[in-house]
């Protein structure tokens, strides 16, 4: 049995589409029609191809509200969230008898109302023996990677969660839903594993709300003897024809179907303890969201926006590098037929493209190497294949050839067979290439364009405090002739919301030395002020809006607002950012790319010296290595399992977690992402809990040399699952994945309300 959340939830969709039974290999699939809605396409995209869906026996696979054809004698397996608008179109089909027999699968749990609706159309249209199964799936997430989820919650008026969140009109319905159907995901994920978490959050935010309704949630399902969403037994908790006990309506009953499996191997979270769930607050941290970063998946998806592991380029972004600048690099092969100006899509899977499950989350001069070292097998690949026909041309006559001739030649034969045989991975192999050819060659443009190493760097000595606010920031928002008024304004915003802090030395969490940089978010004590004073915030706007008048600088107003407010303020106070990276490795690299084609340049590995870690990968290993102390105290503490005793303390665990779930409420980055596996990779070999690994915590950063565990070689970011006796297993997961644009858009709408 699959161990991965991913893993297990392509079981629970295989088991659905197999009319929840065990699939077998055995089986000859039975045909079948998917009827699914928006969020049950989005759920399986990333996880199935149609190819995969053939092999279950899907022919068709239709969304409920698109128009759809009677077929009368073909059973439907639905896959759909149970609100009143898909309610209706399944009565609307049993009314006009749309196909033979009716499998009913819901995202979420369906209400009693709902359920009674569907029962009493079937019985006045007398289509009750059709009705075959329902069931509960609990899988209202989508799971992109086998550590990496986001969430659909309900937003209002399709509002995006930070700013429906925090919008000043926000209702207390609005934010209801928001939370309701944050913690409906959120229960899903641990129903989907079949375990109960340890919940932990910061006070006084919309994650302290979810987590406590989290809490109640899980408590009543675990107190429920009619679920066994939770049960750890194989026996419970193993395939059943009729699912768990359900409630009966109308003829029919409703079953419980969580992973629908059974593992017969212990997995992570099973082996000896249980899971940690950290639930964060994306205003702990407003920063990271607008930072400029060079590993090649962030850059993808801050140019072109990755939605469900997909993304559309436009190849005529490449066209003003030739082939000199990329320095060997084949050139972008775009489709002869294409059309000017079409975006060309492509899907970036982590299951059979080695270069993304590799290189992800590597810095983008890593990738560029990799992308050369294809070439370079793939070229010697063709050679050999060429000798090889050559040598098996030998003779026209083949009587003349003697006994060890025609011994090589049955060599070479078995040897071309062989070739044959693993054309197709090498034909995806080539695909593979060519897509991360003509991807990375339009990123080394856009860098060289709007000069984003030159941000990154630029932000990095804010950081690192090697700069003066009224100098280098100044000029950089001054040139024209650098970036864009978008990538000025990021930068402003993100120094208008960094601060100077002083922290006690010693402390879990603060930073080496009393000229420590910060963001919000991490855990610690101390005093802290804004590295840039209110003066210094609005002369800098003054300046922006004299070099780009047509920007929109709400998002400057609402940040200004957030800066008076005690809230902040406090958050800041738990924040410490330390040394990040290295700025002589980005005032390298800032040489080189001047230079034209440096991004693509060899022997660019040993300019990335050091890892840092973002304020949000310093929270939680704090709370996974659970030493305790006073600020890891300020953070919620919930165990679902324990019986909650009124006005007294709850007993906590006091051994360090070795899995944790990191949900951001209010969206996440793919930077937090690689952020946070970075450090789980640094944790394997021994060292997890150790007092020194802690030190490199304290100083944000941790030195990456021959005696390190993070491969820096590969620069390999697969998972952040690792060999090693006290390997930290990180999952992330968001509301929604955040690029740069898309939070700056929120954030300009919210200072609009102001």
């Amino acid at each position: 049995m699959a161990g991965t959340l991913k893993e297990r939830q392509i079981d629970a969709l295989k088991c659905m589409l197999n009319f929840n039974s065990p699939p077998t290999t055995s089986d000859v699939p039975q045909w079948k029609v998917l009827v699914y809605d928006q969020l049950g396409r989005d759920i399986i995209s990333p996880l199935l191809t149609v190819k995969e869906l053939r092999s279950l026996g899907v022919t068709l696979h239709l969304l409920l509200d698109s128009p759809r054809e009677h077929i009368p004698d073909v059973a439907a397996v639905y896959f759909v969230y149970p609100s009143k608008e898909n309610v209706q179109n399944i009565c609307k089909d049993f009314e006009s008898g749309r196909y033979e027999s009716y499998y009913l699968n819901f995202i979420s749990p369906i209400s009693r109302e709902s359920l009674e609706q569907i029962a009493q159309t079937a019985l006045s249209e007398d289509c009750v023996q059709q009705i075959a199964k329902v069931f509960d799936q609990y899988t209202n997430f989508v799971c992109l990677e086998d550590d990496l989820l986001v969430l659909r919650p309900f937003l209002c008026n399709n509002l995006p969660s930070y700013y429906a969140l925090n919008r000043a009109n926000a209702s207390d319905n609005d934010i209801e839903a928001i939370v309701d159907s944050t913690v409906d995901g959120l229960f899903s994920v641990f129903a989907t594993l079949g375990t109960v978490p340890i919940i932990r959050c910061p006070k006084g935010d919309a994650s302290e709300m979810i987590a406590t309704r989290l809490d109640a949630k899980l408590r009543d399902s675990l107190r429920d003897s009619r679920s066994s969403l939770f049960v750890t037994s194989e026996s419970a908790r193993g395939y059943t024809s009729s699912g768990a006990p359900g409630v009966g309506v109308g003829g029919m009953t409703r079953s419980s179907q969580n992973s629908g499996v059974t593992s017969t191997n212990p997995t992570f979270s099973n082996l000896f303890q249980r899971p940690l769930l950290v639930l964060l607050d994306r205003n702990l941290d407003l920063a990271t969201p607008l930072h400029h970063e060079l590993t090649y998946q962030s850059l993808v998806h801050d140019i072109f926006k990755i939605t469900l592991n997909r993304i559309k380029v436009d190849l005529d972004l490449a066209k003003e590098v030739t082939s000199s600048d990329v320095d060997g690099l084949p050139a972008p092969k775009p489709k002869a037929n294409k059309r000017p100006g079409k975006l060309e899509q492509y899907e970036l899977t982590t299951v059979t493209d080695r270069l993304w499950r590799d290189f992800k989350g590597a810095a983008f001069s890593e990738v560029a190497e990799a992308i050369r070292d294809e070439v370079t097998i793939l070229r010697d690949y063709e050679k050999r294949m060429g000798e090889l026909k050559s040598v098996m041309g030998l003779s026209d006559s083949f009587a003349s050839l003697d006994e060890s001739t025609l011994t090589l030649l049955d060599d070479n034969t078995a040897r071309l067979t062989s070739a044959v045989s693993s054309l197709p991975q090498l034909m995806e192999r080539k695909r593979c290439l060519d897509m991360h050819t003509n991807i990375a060659t339009c990123l080394a443009n856009v860098i060289t364009q709007r000069q984003l190493h030159v941000f990154a760097e630029e932000e990095d000595k804010l950081l690192a405090k090697q700069t003066t606010v009224d100098s280098s920031l100044s000029e950089l928002i001054k040139n024209v002739a650098v970036g864009t008024p978008e990538d000025k304004l990021r930068l402003l915003l993100f120094a208008a919301l960094l601060r100077s802090s002083n922290f006690v030395p010693g402390t879990v969490g603060s930073a080496s030395g009393s000229g420590a940089a910060g963001l919000g978010g991490s855990i610690s004590g101390g005093s802290s002020e804004f590295c840039l004073s209110d003066t210094e915030l609005s002369q800098l706007k003054s300046l922006l809006k004299e070099s780009c008048p047509d920007l929109d600088l709400s998002s400057v107003d609402y940040v200004q607002h957030l800066r008076r407010l005690p809230k902040l303020i406090q958050a800041g106070d738990q924040s410490g950012f330390g040394d990040l990276k290295s700025t002589s490795s980005r005032s390298m690299l800032n040489k080189l790319v001047s230079h034209g084609s440096a991004i693509f340049l060899t022997g660019m590995r040993h300019l990335i010296g050091r890892k840092s870690y973002l304020p949000f990968t310093r929270v939680v290993s704090q709370l996974m290595e659970n030493k305790g102390g006073m600020e890891a105290e300020e953070y919620r503490y919930f165990d679902p399992k324990l019986y909650r005793r009124q006005g007294l303390d709850v007993p906590r665990c006091k051994q360090p977690f070795y899995e944790a779930y990191v949900f951001v409420v209010g969206g996440g980055s793919y930077v937090e992402y690689h952020n946070l596996l970075d450090w789980a990779r640094s944790t394997a070999g021994g060292t997890g809990g150790s007092s020194a690994h802690l030190a490199g915590l304290v100083n944000g950063t941790v030195t990456s040399g021959p005696g390190s565990n993070i491969d820096s070689a590969s620069g390999s970011t697969t998972s952040s699952t690792t060999s090693g006796t006290n390997a930290k297993r990180i999952v992330y997961g968001c509301t929604e994945l955040l690029n740069a644009t898309d939070f700056l858009d929120q954030l300009s709408r919210l200072g609009k309300e102001l």
